[in-house]
């Protein structure tokens, strides 16, 4: 195998302070360290390496981290860079899902915040289904999808099987 884990989910944000405050204040990550900027003046590193412009600059990188996430914030400047969030049904789309307890109590709290929530909360589908097992999407100020998601009795397809995707209901799952 590869893989021992996930280390860090990284996300792309267009203001670093925005949303590091975002994460911090009102999701209650911890704020680590940051980096940067770097950028490449004559050379090919960032195409060679990254598959960006050559002329891309890393403005700044920021680690937080929220018990089992490290989270990795980037804000670059580049000359073809795309300014607008793709949907969640673009390719490259991608969203993180945050574990809660009550999800009434933390739509209700993302709400009072003034931040976007889609729709309300949802029962999970298919597998997932069970016993006040529901999810629901918000969106950051620069219109990052993240999802809350709980589901305190478990999922239905637990039912089936002895194997477990990992769940922060149950940390002591482990990947065999």
């Amino acid at each position: 195998m590869i893989s021992r884990g996930i280390d860090h989910i990284g996300l792309t944000v267009p203001d670093m302070e925005q949303a590091v405050q975002f994460f911090t204040g009102l999701l209650g990550f911890e704020d680590f360290y940051a980096h940067g900027p770097y950028e490449d003046l004559d050379g090919d590193s960032q195409t060679v390496y990254f598959d960006r412009h050559p002329r891309a600059r890393t403005v700044q990188i920021r680690m937080l981290r929220t018990r089992n996430l490290n989270l990795e914030l980037l804000q670059f400047e580049s000359p073809d860079q795309v300014r607008r969030m793709p949907k969640t049904s673009d390719w490259g789309s991608a969203h993180i899902a945050l574990y809660v307890e009550d999800m009434a109590k933390a739509v209700a709290y993302l709400r009072a915040q003034d931040v976007e929530v889609l729709g309300g909360s949802l029962p999970l589908p298919g597998p997932e289904t069970g016993t006040n097992a529901e999810f629901c999407f918000f969106l950051t100020p620069w219109g990052q999808p993240l999802e809350l998601i709980s589901y305190p009795h478990g999922k239905a397809y637990e039912r089936d099987t002895s194997r477990r995707l990992y769940s922060p209901v149950d940390p002591t799952t482990e990947w065999e």
